[in-house]
């Protein structure tokens, strides 16, 4: 969930892949129009996702008949995690519930040990299946101690989207002056102004081997000012990546809608070649100090490499909506390409708190 400077930090993908040295031809270079799907996610009692109404940051999978989604959501114990449901048609979900054990507010899939090195919370979940049939999560980690407000991603793996195991450490940290937090003291993360890597989004490309990221850096390079980029990286195991030294896609030049931040990236591959990008974008006079929420809306790129983006001139694509469930902000969004169409799932919220819903919209993406 992007919410620059705050404190409950940042809350998606199909196993696609670009033929090798094949010149892009995609079904859809910027899909258009975009419509969007009346009323958000609900189950089928008619009832939010969750008694908090807090449903962020959604990361859905098209596994047969089914949809699966993983959502940033919180528990009793006030642990950050992320839940589970299912649904026939993308709009009515089923949320998982644990047969053993439910918990009185909110089962989650995936939470923080206590001690862990993202003990204050994780969120911002991207799920794919790898090419060994195990579902694999890329998360975003708030990083211990609590209160420095610093990320990682992390990684865990499941051989049913439902039982996780985390790996100990993160999998990608900080390392370009883009993406590191300032520290006033080096070497002691109390002292660090917010921010490290977050927000993953990963594909496998199987004809060259690898895996890739697109993320989220947060840093001050020296010849800017702190604020959200869009990095790569490239991986033959998913867990030991290299990066690239700048972003591939920057802030959006003066005067336009994404001049402040380009945050919360979800990529997939389009059928045909290339890459569709979908972000968070937003500009400075969107911004207010002391809220939850900031204001902003979601926008497009396409690329036929996965590293040379071009914006999709009609950007945002979509936007607040007044008296709506996404009236002040929308965010986190998370795609997938099918029976010629592409399907998005983000959040909105209605007010600058914390109260979400995930909505769908839809797009034409070739035959």
């Amino acid at each position: 969930m992007t919410r620059p400077l705050r404190l409950f930090p940042a809350f998606a993908a199909a196993l696609l892949t670009l033929p090798p040295g094949a010149e892009a031809a995609p079904q859809c270079r910027f899909p258009a129009p975009w419509t969007r799907i009346e009323p958000p996610a609900r189950t089928a009692a008619g009832t939010p996702l969750s008694p908090l109404r807090i449903a962020a940051d959604p990361s859905v999978l098209r596994r047969g008949a089914r949809y699966e989604m993983w959502f940033t959501n919180a528990d009793s114990r006030q642990r950050t995690g992320i839940a589970r449901a299912e649904s026939t048609d993308g709009r009515i979900w089923t949320v998982w519930r644990s047969p053993t054990n439910p918990d009185p507010v909110m089962d989650l899939v995936l939470a923080a040990p206590a001690g862990g090195w993202d003990a204050p919370g994780l969120e911002t979940a991207n799920v794919l299946v790898g090419p060994d049939g195990l579902y694999r999560m890329y998360y975003t980690g708030n990083r211990a101690p609590q209160g420095s407000v610093t990320f990682a991603i992390g990684l865990a793996t499941s051989p049913d989207g439902i039982r996780w195991a985390r790996r100990n450490a993160p999998v990608l940290e900080a390392a370009n002056d883009w993406e590191r937090p300032i520290c006033a003291q080096p070497g002691d993360p109390s002292s660090c102004r917010m921010g490290g890597v977050l927000e993953p989004s990963v594909l496998h490309d199987a004809a060259a081997g690898l895996y890739r990221m697109w993320y989220v850096g947060l840093g001050e390079p020296s010849d800017s000012f702190r604020s959200f980029r869009i990095g790569h990286a490239t991986s033959p195991d998913g867990v030991t990546w290299t990066r690239r030294a700048s972003p591939v896609l920057a802030l959006g030049p003066r005067g336009s809608w994404d001049e402040m931040w380009t945050s919360h990236v979800n990529v997939v591959a389009d059928p045909g070649g290339g890459y569709h990008m979908f972000y968070f974008g937003s500009a400075p006079g969107d911004y207010r100090d002391g809220i939850e929420m900031q204001r902003g809306s979601i926008g497009h790129a396409y690329s036929a490499d996965g590293i040379t983006w071009e914006r999709n001139p009609a950007n945002p694509i979509l936007a607040p909506r007044a008296n709506q469930v996404d009236a002040w902000t929308l965010g986190g969004p998370t795609a997938v390409v099918e029976s010629g169409r592409i399907r998005l799932w983000y959040f909105g919220n209605r007010t600058s708190g914390l109260a979400s819903d995930i909505v769908m919209a839809e797009a034409a993406c070739g035959p």
